[in-house]
């Protein structure tokens, strides 16, 4: 999870290059908006880590629970990732406004946060439904979907950068969703060879 948590951390400071390029104004409600984000992020790696603990429990009870648990944790984690999304909508102004921001900067970062409403969830999802395989022992799985989630994000961006900070969101959502989809694949697969393995073990027995 640490390292799930620092590849993400770095690949939204590798943003801040791109956005950059886009002036000063949107630099600075590019750094307060995400203070807002990571607030949600929190949450989300609270119930990776009850995934986790779940799924250890079950499998040390000789139990194999995690297509039940990666379910149940990857809908909790879009549910709380969209309603940070409607609070960050509905409250964007004054997030900004807590941060002292100018109104310049202050209507930049709403924008900004209003645009995360896709994205919340999708990353809610995925962080939380991660935990998984930690609790199963193959946590480098997720990790590596991250690492190439954040390096395909950083070349979306820049191509969307034309935009402003809705194309650097929208960036940010494109490579979410494809960390998204690679984790319902591994999930799948996971799931199919546990099938197996019970099924080889009973026809041993037999």
């Amino acid at each position: 999870m640490a390292a799930d948590f620092t590849v993400r951390m770095g690949g939204a400071l590798a943003l801040v290059a791109v956005v950059a390029r886009l002036g000063v104004t949107e630099t600075a409600a590019y750094g307060i908006a995400t203070k807002g984000m990571y607030v949600a992020t929190m949450a989300f790696y609270a119930v990776r880590q009850a995934a986790a603990i779940h799924t250890a429990h079950l499998r040390g009870a000789g139990t194999d629970g995690r297509r039940a648990v990666a379910r149940a944790a990857a809908l909790l984690g879009t549910g709380l990732g969209a309603g940070f999304a409607a609070a960050l909508w509905a409250g964007a102004d004054g997030v900004m406004r807590l941060f002292g921001a100018g109104p310049e900067v202050a209507a930049a970062g709403a924008l900004f946060l209003r645009c995360l409403v896709g994205y919340l969830p999708l990353m809610g999802g995925f962080i939380a439904a991660a935990g998984v395989f930690e609790g199963a022992g193959a946590g480098r799985r997720p990790a590596g979907i991250t690492v190439a989630g954040v390096l395909l994000q950083l070349p979306l961006a820049l191509a969307l950068s034309g935009l402003g900070l809705p194309g650097v969101c929208l960036a940010m959502t494109l490579a979410m969703g494809a960390q998204g989809g690679a984790m319902a694949l591994l999930h799948r697969r996971a799931v199919r060879a546990a099938q197996a393995e019970r099924v080889s073990t009973l026809s041993g027995s037999g």
